[in-house]
C-alpha cells in the first residue's frame, strides 16, 4: 500500500482515525516542547487568571458566583467568561485528584487540557477536507493543521479560552460544509452555539456559516430538512448553554462580550426562524426572503436590546483604557505594526495564510469549484479571518486553521501527479511543503540580526516567572499597585489583589491605576492611601513600557530610585522591588 495512491480516508469512521493519529502525534510533540515551562509560568495573563478561577471553584465558589474580589476591589471584576470552560477543566482536575495530590492534578490538569482539543480541531479539518478534495485531502490536512499561529494556542498550559474556539469554530465549519449529510447541521448548529457560549470572537465566522445554510435551502428547497436542524439545534444548544453558565441575576442583562440575553434572544429569532423558514415553500425568491427575514430579525433584536453591541465587544469599555492599556496589547495590534515591531512574528503568523490563498487563488481558475458552495464557504471564512487578522494579529490563528482546510482541499488539484505516484510520495510531499516547514524558512529569512524586536528587551520572562512571586506570599495580604500584566498573576500565585488586570470590564482599576502611576510623588501618597493600596511593585526585567508616563509621576522617580518617604521597601527577592505604603 505504501507505494500504492493513497488508500481511501474518507470512508465512515477513517476520518476520524486519521484525526486521532495526527492529534495523538501533536500531543506528544507537544508536551515534549512544553513540559518543563508547567512548574515554571502559568504562560500568560490570561491562563493565570482562568487558573486562579478554576482553583477557586475547586475550593467551593459557587458555580454562579462569577464575581473575581481580588481583582479592583472592593467592587471586584465581574467576569464575562465562560462557565463552560471553567468547568470542563474543574471536571478534568477531580479526575486527576482521585489519584494524585493537589499540586500534581493541577499540573496535569493544565498539560492534557490544551492536548485534548487538538482531536476536534483536526476532526474538523479532515472532515472539511475530505468534502473539498477526498483521501488525498484529509491526509493533507492533518499535515496542513499543525502550523505555528494554530499550535501556539494548542501548547500545553493553554487553559484559556482561544483553542476551545478554535476547535469549535472547525468543527462548525466541517458541518457546515457538510450540509447536504445527516449529521452536518446537527454538528454546525451545536458547534455554533456552543462557540457563541465560550467566547464572540469568532463571531462573524459563525453568521458565515448561519448564512451558507440559510442560501442552501434559498437555493434548493431540498436543503429545508437541513436548514431547520441546523437552526433548532443551533437555538437549544445556545439557550441551554446561557442557563448553565449565566447566574440567574444576569438573565435579563444585555452586553456585548458574552453570550448574555441580547444575543441569546438574536440567536433564538435566527434559529427559530430559519426552522420556520424551511417550512415555506414557493420559488427561491420567496424561500430567500422568509430566510433573509430571519436573519434580519435576529439581528434587529440583537442590537434593539443593546444598540451599542454595533460597535464591537469593546463597546462599554471607556475609551480612555486605550492609549492606557489596549492599544499596546501585541495580539489586537495590526500586521503592519506587529511587523514593524517584531518581523519574525508576524512572518510566522502571515505565511499559512499567505500560502492558503495562494492555493485558492489556483483552485478558483476551475468551474466545479467556484460553483461549489462547499468551496464558497470555505473560501468565505477564509477571507473573514484573513481581513480581520489584518487588524487584530489574533485572528490569523483562525486564518492558519481555515487555510489548512484550504491547502489541503487544494493539494490533489496542485500535486495531482505526486498523489498519483503513491501515498509515500504524496506524504513527502506534503511534509515538504507544509506551513509548519515553509515558516521556519520564512521566519529565518525575516529575522534581522542587527534589531532588537520588543520581545528581547529585557528578561520580561522573570516577571511572569511562578518562582518570582514566591516571596510576596509571606506579606501581609494587600492590594498592589502594579504593571497590568502582573495583575492575573497576583491573585493566582499569591494572597494578594490587584488593582488593574488586562480586561476591558476593569475601567475603575485600569484608570486609577494610570492616573497613580502618572501622579506626582507628592500627590501620589495620599492618593494610594484613599484607594486603599498596601504595596507598590516594579519588576525591573520588563524594561521599558509601550505606555508613556509623565518623567515627572510616581513610575519614573522609583524607576530613577526617587522612592518617597511615604514607601517603605519589603523584601521581595530578586525579580520584583515592592515598597508597602506607610
Amino acid at each position: 500500500m505504501a507505494w500504492s495512491p493513497v488508500p481511501d480516508l474518507t470512508s465512515p469512521g477513517r476520518p476520524a482515525r486519521v484525526a486521532l493519529a495526527i492529534s495523538v502525534l501533536l500531543a506528544v510533540g507537544q508536551t515534549l516542547r512544553g513540559y518543563g515551562r508547567l512548574a515554571e509560568t502559568l504562560n500568560d495573563t490570561d491562563d493565570a487568571l482562568r487558573f486562579y478561577i478554576v482553583r477557586a471553584l475547586i475550593g467551593g465558589r459557587g458555580w454562579v458566583d462569577t464575581l473575581i474580589e481580588r481583582l479592583q476591589p472592593p467592587e471586584g471584576l465581574d467576569m464575562h467568561w465562560s462557565r463552560l470552560v471553567d468547568g470542563g477543566l474543574m471536571a478534568l482536575y477531580q479526575v486527576f485528584a482521585l489519584v494524585m495530590v493537589p499540586a500534581a492534578a493541577e499540573t496535569a490538569m493544565r498539560l492534557l487540557w490544551p492536548l485534548l482539543w487538538i482531536f476536534p480541531l483536526a476532526l474538523g479539518a479532515v472532515l472539511a477536507a475530505r468534502r473539498l478534495g477526498g483521501s488525498s485531502a484529509v491526509l493533507a490536512a492533518a499535515i496542513f493543521i499543525a502550523s505555528y499561529p494554530v499550535m501556539i494556542q494548542f501548547a500545553v498550559g493553554r487553559i484559556d479560552h482561544h483553542n476551545v474556539q478554535m476547535a469549535l469554530a472547525m468543527l462548525m465549519l466541517a458541518g457546515a460544509i457538510n450540509i447536504e449529510t445527516r449529521w452536518g447541521p446537527w454538528l454546525a448548529g451545536v458547534s455554533t452555539g456552543l462557540l457563541l457560549a465560550v467566547g464572540l470572537e469568532a463571531l462573524v465566522f459563525a453568521a458565515i456559516a448561519g448564512a451558507a445554510v440559510a442560501l442552501r435551502f434559498a437555493a434548493d428547497p431540498a436543503f429545508a430538512p437541513a436548514a431547520r436542524r441546523y437552526g433548532l439545534s443551533l437555538a437549544a444548544t445556545a439557550a441551554l448553554a446561557f442557563l448553565v453558565q449565566t447566574p440567574p441575576r444576569l438573565w435579563a442583562a444585555a452586553s456585548c462580550d458574552m453570550l448574555s440575553a441580547n444575543l441569546l434572544a438574536g440567536l433564538a429569532v435566527a434559529g427559530g426562524g430559519l426552522a420556520l423558514a424551511s417550512l415555506v415553500r414557493g420559488t427561491a425568491l420567496t424561500r430567500f426572503a422568509a430566510a433573509g427575514l430571519a436573519g434580519g430579525a435576529a439581528l434587529a433584536v440583537y442590537l434593539v436590546l443593546d444598540p451599542a453591541c454595533l460597535r464591537g465587544p469593546y463597546a462599554h469599555m471607556d475609551p480612555v483604557l486605550r492609549p492606557y492599556w489596549l492599544d499596546h496589547v501585541v495580539e489586537v495590534r495590526t500586521l503592519w505594526a506587529l511587523w514593524a515591531s517584531n518581523p519574525e512574528i508576524a512572518a510566522a503568523l502571515i505565511a499559512p495564510v499567505v500560502m492558503a490563498a495562494a492555493a485558492l487563488c489556483i483552485v478558483v481558475t476551475r468551474t466545479g469549484v467556484r460553483r461549489d458552495p462547499a468551496w464558497i464557504l470555505a473560501a468565505g471564512v477564509f477571507a473573514a479571518s484573513v481581513l480581520s487578522g489584518l487588524f487584530m494579529v489574533r485572528m490569523l490563528g483562525y486564518g492558519a486553521a481555515f487555510g489548512a482546510v484550504i491547502m489541503a482541499g487544494a493539494f490533489p488539484v496542485v500535486a495531482n501527479r505526486v498523489v498519483k505516484a503513491g501515498f509515500v510520495a504524496a506524504t513527502l510531499v506534503a511534509l515538504t511543503f507544509s506551513p509548519a516547514v515553509v515558516t521556519t524558512l520564512v521566519v529565518t529569512l525575516a529575522a534581522s540580526p542587527g534589531k532588537t524586536s520588543e520581545s528581547d528587551t529585557g528578561d520580561k520572562g522573570a516577571c511572569r516567572a511562578t518562582a518570582s512571586f514566591d516571596a510576596l506570599k509571606t506579606l501581609p495580604p494587600g492590594l498592589f499597585l502594579a504593571d497590568i500584566d502582573a495583575g492575573p498573576f497576583l491573585p493566582a500565585l499569591t494572597p494578594h489583589s490587584a488593582l488593574a488586570a488586562p480586561y476591558h470590564r476593569l475601567n475603575e482599576g485600569i484608570r486609577t491605576a494610570h492616573e497613580l502611576w502618572s501622579a506626582p510623588p507628592s500627590d501620589a501618597g495620599h492618593m494610594l492611601k484613599r484607594r486603599g493600596v498596601a504595596y507598590v511593585m516594579l519588576c525591573p526585567a520588563r524594561g521599558e513600557l509601550p505606555v508613556k508616563f509623565p518623567e515627572d509621576g510616581l513610575r519614573h522617580a522609583l524607576t530613577r530610585g526617587d522612592v518617597p518617604d511615604y514607601l517603605e521597601p519589603v523584601p521581595a527577592g530578586d525579580v520584583f522591588k515592592v515598597w508597602r505604603v506607610r
